[in-house]
C-alpha cells in the first residue's frame, strides 16, 4: 500500500532521533545523524553518532522528545436549560474561554454550562508507532451563591489517527469528561455564601499511528454550573476563565511519535532484566 500524502497546510515531521537510536541499539552500531543526512562529499563514518555526547542527546531526546503545536482559537457552543434564568455570557480568550454572570433557580434543578472546543491536525509521522499527547489545563472561578449550588470544571479531548477518514467528536474517548481541576459546591442551609476554586490539571492520552497519515487532535473545555432552589452571582472579569497550555505555551499541545520498533526493542530490555533477576512475570507481561 502506497503512502498517503501529508495534509496540504501541515508541514512535515521534522527529524528525530528516536528512529536512529532504535536502530543502535537494535543493531549494535552507531546510527546516523538524524539532523545531519549524507550529500556525497562526507564519509558515511563522519555521519555516524560515535561520541558519548552525542549517544547522551539522543537519549535525552527519547526521554523527554515532546514537540508542541498551538491549536486555533476556540468557538463556543453554549446552552442554559431553561429560559428565566436570569443571564450568563461567556467569551473567548484565545486559548479558552472566560464566563460571568447570575443564575437562580426554583423547584426544579436547572443546569448551565459554557462549552468550547478546538482542533488541530498534526504533522505526519514518519514510521508506524504510538502518538503520545498531553496538555495542561488550568482555571479558576469566583461569586456568591445561596441554595445548592455546584460549579465545575471539565475537559474532554480525543484523536484520531487519520483526519481524512475520521474525526475525534465521533469517538467514545470524546464522551468522557475529565476533572478540569476546579470545583465547588455551596450548603443546601447556609444562607449566602462565598462559592470559589482554582486548579489545574494535565491531561494525556495516545493512540497508535501509521506512517504518512495526518493524526488530528480535538480538545474540549466546560464549566457546568447547577443550580437547585437558589442563585449563583459569578464576578465579572477573568476571575472565571478556563484555559489550556503546553509546555512551550499557552492555546498548545506537547505531543510525540514513539516508533513501534522502539517500544519492542524496550520491551525486549524490560523482559531480559526481569529473567535476570529473576522476577515473575507482570499482569503485562501475561496480556
Amino acid at each position: 500500500m502506497s503512502e498517503m500524502p501529508a495534509h496540504p497546510d501541515t508541514p512535515g515531521e521534522p527529524p528525530s532521533s528516536l528512529a536512529p537510536l532504535a536502530d543502535w541499539l537494535r543493531d549494535r552500531t552507531p546510527p546516523i545523524r538524524p539532523d545531519w543526512p549524507p550529500t556525497g562529499s562526507e564519509p558515511v563514518r563522519d555521519l555516524r553518532i560515535t561520541r558519548f555526547s552525542e549517544l547522551q542527546r539522543a537519549i535525552l531526546e527519547w526521554l523527554d522528545g515532546w514537540r508542541s503545536i498551538c491549536l486555533p482559537p476556540f468557538i463556543e457552543g453554549s446552552h442554559v436549560h431553561s429560559s428565566d434564568v436570569g443571564w450568563f455570557t461567556a467569551r473567548e480568550l484565545g486559548n479558552g474561554f472566560a464566563y460571568n454572570g447570575w443564575l437562580s433557580a426554583t423547584g426544579s434543578p436547572m443546569l448551565a454550562w459554557s462549552g468550547w472546543r478546538s482542533q488541530v491536525v498534526l504533522p505526519a509521522p514518519t514510521v508506524d508507532g504510538r502518538l503520545h499527547y498531553r496538555f495542561r489545563v488550568a482555571g479558576g472561578f469566583t461569586g456568591a451563591a445561596d441554595g445548592t449550588v455546584v460549579v465545575a470544571h471539565t475537559a474532554r479531548t480525543a484523536a484520531v489517527a487519520d483526519e481524512v477518514t475520521a474525526t475525534p467528536f465521533l469517538t467514545a474517548e470524546w464522551q468522557q469528561a475529565r476533572p478540569a481541576g476546579a470545583w465547588a459546591s455551596t450548603t443546601p442551609a447556609g444562607g449566602p455564601q462565598r462559592l470559589a476554586a482554582d486548579g489545574e490539571a494535565v491531561i494525556e492520552s495516545s493512540i497508535r499511528v501509521k506512517a504518512g497519515a495526518t493524526p488530528e487532535i480535538a480538545v474540549g473545555l466546560s464549566a457546568d454550573i447547577l443550580v437547585h432552589d437558589g442563585w449563583v452571582m459569578l464576578e465579572q472579569g477573568d476571575s472565571n476563565r478556563l484555559r489550556m497550555d503546553g509546555r512551550t505555551g499557552r492555546g498548545c499541545i506537547d505531543y510525540r511519535y514513539v516508533p513501534d520498533r522502539l517500544e519492542a526493542i524496550v520491551a525486549d530490555l524490560a523482559e531480559l532484566r526481569r529473567l535476570r533477576d529473576g522476577m515473575p512475570p507482570t499482569e503485562d507481561d501475561r496480556a
